[in-house]
């Protein structure tokens, strides 16, 4: 199956993921009116995608997380995901679109690249979010206690290998309980460290 981050870049099917990277464990204290824009961005070749994934985040406020790595034809790519409170994003540019501000944020960030060039984007709040794991016949009930910035990181494990079903069934505290592993007593970080050390097909 594959993961949905990649059924959205279906273009990348075939290719490698070298990069992955989130920020802090929580968003804002008020979670009900979360935005999720998830940007895909094309590289110019030859590229480094760590080095251009850093320089590029950290030009962007709301920068949550990102993935990178090469397409089937070796070229370089990142998808950047940024979020934050609607009500806040919809005031900082007088717009009622809350994507808004974030899509003028990597517009203003892509000055400093030229060659990069945006492509297929996403938005989510929680609701699609939770849709997008009732899809894997997962129940909104079983992601009660999660938070929206959870949701997305669980997302990103299904991106390097690990089922959602297997993530839910793991949280909060351990990925694999079957398997002798460096446990980091936290469902997402156990996936992440099992992906860098190569131990995730």
């Amino acid at each position: 199956m594959t993961a949905h981050v990649f059924e959205v870049l279906d273009s990348l099917v075939g290719g490698r993921l070298t990069s992955l990277w989130y920020t802090g464990d929580r968003l804002w204290p008020d979670e009900t009116d979360v935005v999720v824009l998830g940007q895909f961005v094309r590289l110019p070749s030859g590229q480094h995608v760590d080095v251009e994934g850093d320089f590029l985040s950290s030009h962007l406020p709301y920068r949550r997380a990102g993935l990178g790595g090469l397409d089937p034809d070796d070229e370089p790519w990142l998808f950047v995901v940024q979020a934050g409170p609607a009500e806040q994003l919809r005031r900082l540019l007088g717009d009622n679109d809350p994507y808004a501000a974030m899509r003028a944020a990597m517009e203003a960030a892509l000055v400093y690249n030229a060659g990069a060039q945006v492509g297929t984007e996403v938005e989510w709040d929680r609701a699609g979010l939770v849709d997008v794991y009732a899809a894997d016949g997962i129940l909104a009930e079983d992601l009660r206690l999660w938070t929206t910035f959870e949701l997305l990181r669980g997302l990103l494990a299904e991106a390097v290998s690990v089922p959602l079903r297997d993530v839910v069934a793991g949280y909060p505290f351990c990925a694999f309980p079957d398997r002798d592993h460096a446990c980091e007593h936290d469902v997402f970080n156990d996936v992440f460290a099992a992906w860098q050390r190569r131990l995730l097909s």
